[in-house]
């Protein structure tokens, strides 16, 4: 619940937000926001409540972070190659759920959840700030300085 009232809220505010936004400046931010929001999740595993606000607030910003990586996917793939790319995206994105579940419901028994949040923060935290020293590649050959 706490994570789709923080995903929903993200929805309106996208909505809402000019277009003219720079995408690399909004992806950095919040991937490192989000990475360090699910760090945050790993100290207050005791604290459910306090969780449950972090994990409301890490929904807000993944939302924002996935919605960024759209439209920069949607700018530099061409009309031709669009259907291809985003087919390929679902695939990648419905397969990860399961298969994440049954490697982290073996692994949970031997490491904690909170060293498994902590993995994740850091590795979403790494993603933002490679996004912010370097562009990606296919933008940058194009031209396209507003996005990554």
């Amino acid at each position: 619940m706490f994570y789709s009232v923080g995903a929903i809220a993200a929805s309106f505010l996208i909505t809402r937000v000019s277009k003219t936004e720079r995408y690399d400046r909004s992806f950095v931010v919040t991937a490192l926001l989000t990475g360090g929001l699910i760090i945050a999740m790993s100290m207050t595993v005791k604290y459910f409540i306090v969780y449950l606000i972090f994990m409301m607030l890490s929904s807000f910003f993944i939302n924002i972070f996935q919605i960024r990586v759209v439209t920069c996917l949607q700018s530099i793939s061409t009309a031709i190659d669009r259907g291809a790319v985003f087919s390929k995206m679902e695939i990648y994105t419905n397969i990860t759920l399961p298969v994440g579940m049954v490697i982290w419901g073996l692994v949970s028994d031997i490491i904690s959840i909170k060293y498994s949040l902590v993995l994740s923060g850091i590795g979403l935290f790494i993603v933002g700030v490679k996004a912010a020293v370097r562009p990606s590649g296919t933008a940058a050959d194009k031209g396209h300085s507003d996005v990554l």
